[in-house]
């Protein structure tokens, strides 16, 4: 029986979207934590509250049915499936992990890895602010900024970030994509968080909500804040108070707001292929032969969460 091979990576990636309504999720574990930062606004919600309720058993039963329904569906006709690129093949059969997998300038990405303007441009931005740091702090180093100065030395030094995340995957071939993407994606989350675009953004959802869409448009808002943010407890930090002070504006639910916010993440987890880094490492697949998979069934999984959001209780 033929099989599309990037499907079935894609087929599971999709179990990402169970976590954040479960007992690992990053919402819940701290809104019922003591001391948490929002505890003087929501007080502290046990995760049996967060967990089991009307709304979240019906949103876990959803994606555990219906995206698994949707990539059958979505399977190519046996005379339309993609061969394996040469490299996969050869990357699933070869026994030397440390051997590099040969690849080709073709996509525009792919040409932005390698372009030496791109990656001294990115070099010039952080020494642009490690001079700042040290002329308005003098010599005050932490663990933030030695990692800053090592991490922008890298890219200057070796030219790509092509040539640069190979050296990475060299040096530490297990946790390669973690330790490199996590600092850009810290950055990214830092110049949302204190620019104030989130809290004017969910002023906005605010402006057009009602008290029955205020969760499906949270959601929304969520699983765009999620494209720029993709860790949960990371988003809950930026968006998490907003989202519980409109949700006091607007009278509404705290654990069915923070769930909202919760499944915003999760669901564009599947256009985010930062958490997949683990399973193209297994696999040998690249990202765009997981991706277009993935954010199929998360289109057609979109349903799954918003008509919980709409009808169902906490």
């Amino acid at each position: 029986m033929a099989f599309e091979y990037g499907l079935i990576g894609a087929a599971a990636y999709l179990g990402q979207m169970t976590w954040h309504g479960g007992m690992s999720a990053s919402v819940g574990l701290l809104i019922a934590t003591p001391g948490h930062f929002l505890e003087k606004q929501i007080g502290i919600i046990p995760i049996a509250d967060y967990m089991f309720n009307p709304m979240n058993i019906a949103v876990t039963i959803g994606v555990l049915v219906f995206p698994p329904l949707f990539a059958w569906m979505i399977h190519p006709k046996d005379d339309e499936i993609k061969l394996l690129e040469p490299d996969v093949a050869e990357y699933l059969d070869r026994t030397d992990e440390g051997a590099h997998r040969a690849r080709s300038v073709v996509t525009v990405g792919d040409r932005m890895n390698n372009s030496k303007i791109i990656a001294l441009l990115l070099a010039a931005l952080g020494f642009t602010y490690i001079y700042y740091h040290f002329s308005t702090k003098g010599f005050s180093l932490d663990l933030n900024i030695v990692n800053a100065i090592f991490f922008f030395a890298g890219i200057a030094l070796h030219g790509t970030m092509a040539d640069y995340v190979q050296a990475v995957k060299d040096a530490t071939p297990g946790v390669s994509g973690v330790i490199f993407q996590f600092p850009l994606y810290a950055g990214i989350m830092g110049m949302v968080r204190y620019s104030g675009l989130v809290d004017v953004f969910s002023a906005a959802i605010v402006s057009i909500s009602t008290l029955n869409t205020f969760y499906l448009w949270t959601f929304i808002s969520s699983s765009i804040v999620n494209l720029f943010v993709p860790s949960g407890g990371g988003q809950w930090a930026v968006q998490g108070p907003i989202a519980m002070k409109s949700a006091e504006m607007m009278g509404a639910s705290y654990i069915k707001s923070a769930l909202a916010v919760a499944y915003g993440n999760t669901w564009t987890n599947m256009l985010q292929p930062f958490w997949a880094i683990a399973l193209l490492g297994i696999t040998g697949l690249k990202a765009r032969d997981v991706i277009g998979y993935a954010t199929a069934v998360m289109i057609l999984s979109f349903v799954v969460f918003a008509i919980p959001l709409l009808f169902l209780p906490v």
